[in-house]
């Protein structure tokens, strides 16, 4: 806890400074409350032995925003109450914390910090993500970032970034099939507006290097990354997304006293198609790279398509659709010591009505998930069906 302590102290202490040395453009605080009841039919995804229950969710928290010409602050903290009616010994407390705090010092010369901190214990907490399903053990993650942006030129812009994620699973001991993993990120960024050459297109190049480490089972992974892609806004609604290059990753194993390594080239990218309207929007993001494998023991090559859409057929009613499928896929030897070749479905239909216009509101969702392991030829489903009443209150605007 000493460290979500150090978050929470930092990101208000900042919060305090910046209201004291700023008059506020903007200033929210946001009260978030929650009531949720759902029916699980597998809670743990069991391939051969499903164990199904009705799961109570109680939720609160606050939101803090806090922007001027130079500033922008952000804090959140919310905490769920997870009461399960048959397995009492599955009830657990998760919480959420974030902040972030951005500085321009000129108008070309801007940098940002953040941080977040979570604790949390659903098997499907990754699923939306990631697509890898794990079991209730709870996890903490530590997440801090930090990056810089400056204008070289009125049409070119550059960044620069680092973030560092911790992950743990507890208790340790009792849980050895749960590896922890520690992920460093670094890049460099530049953008180039082409209007000469294509209106509302900006050209992309990035490098990255990534470094994955799970110390539990002396693994590691270094991958170099490097992409060239494009930001085009086709039309006042519609804007597409591409950056897309190599990657060369080296990897290494630790293995009864002996090291073994594997390095090889690879792909990387992301494709999305984004639609914005008055009363409908969409997304359908593509992607492909080398990620950690949370609750695995090393990392996989990740294929994902997600598609998030939503229709407001009424001034208090929406409904929406999210869908994806992902595919994690490593080699013994490659990226982890033991294979891996998990491919996930899942498909979320959801429905809203505000009560009083977004602020109260009641929302029901269905979700249907399909988990295929084809290392040992197995597969199982997921049904499960909630409704919520939410509260997100405005306390200061």
């Amino acid at each position: 806890m000493t460290t979500k302590k150090i978050l929470i102290g930092l990101v208000v202490g900042v919060a305090l400074f910046s209201g004291m040395r700023a008059s506020a453009d903007r200033r929210e605080l946001d009260l978030f409350l929650g009531a949720k009841e759902e029916y699980n039919d597998n809670i743990f995804f069991s391939y051969d032995d499903p164990v199904d229950d009705f799961i109570t969710t109680l939720s609160g928290g606050l939101k803090f925003l806090n922007q001027t010409e130079r500033t922008d602050l952000y804090l959140s903290a919310i905490v769920e109450r997870l009461i399960y009616s048959d397995d009492k010994d599955l009830d657990a407390t998760d919480q959420y914390y974030k902040g972030r705090f951005g500085y321009r010092f000129t108008p070309r010369l801007g940098a940002n910090i953040d941080a977040a901190y979570s604790k949390d214990s659903r098997p499907d907490r990754d699923v939306a993500e990631s697509g890898l399903i794990l079991s209730t053990v709870p996890r903490q993650i530590q997440n801090y970032g930090a990056a810089v942006d400056y204008a070289l030129t009125e049409i070119t812009a550059s960044n620069l970034y680092y973030r560092y994620t911790r992950q743990d699973f507890e208790p340790r001991r009792a849980n050895p099939d749960f590896p922890d993993y520690r992920a460093h990120r670094a890049g460099l960024g530049f953008a180039h507006q082409l209007d000469q050459y294509l209106a509302n297109a900006t050209g992309r190049l990035n490098f990255g290097y990534n470094r994955f480490t799970y110390p539990e089972t002396n693994t590691e992974t270094k991958v170099v990354i490097g992409t060239v892609g494009l930001a085009y806004d086709v039309t006042e609604k519609w804007r597409l997304l591409i950056d897309v290059g190599p990657d060369y990753y080296d990897s290494s194993f630790k293995v009864f006293g002996r090291d073994f390594t594997y390095s090889g080239w690879g792909g990387t990218g992301t494709v999305q198609f984004a639609y914005t309207g008055e009363v409908t929007g969409s997304s359908l993001t593509l992607f492909h790279g080398i990620e950690p494998a949370s609750g695995r023991d090393g990392s996989a090559q990740r294929t994902s398509a997600i598609l998030d859409a939503f229709y407001r057929f009424a001034e208090r009613g929406r409904t929406g659709l999210s869908t994806g499928y992902y595919i994690n896929k490593a080699n013994s030897g490659e990226l982890a010591l033991l294979p891996l070749d998990e491919h996930t479905f899942r498909i979320r239909p959801w429905l809203r009505f505000d009560i009083i216009f977004d602020k109260l509101y009641l929302e029901a969702s269905y979700t249907y998930s399909y988990v295929k392991d084809r290392i040992r030829d197995r597969n199982t489903d997921r049904n499960l069906v909630w409704l919520q009443l939410g509260l997100d209150w405005p306390i200061l605007e």
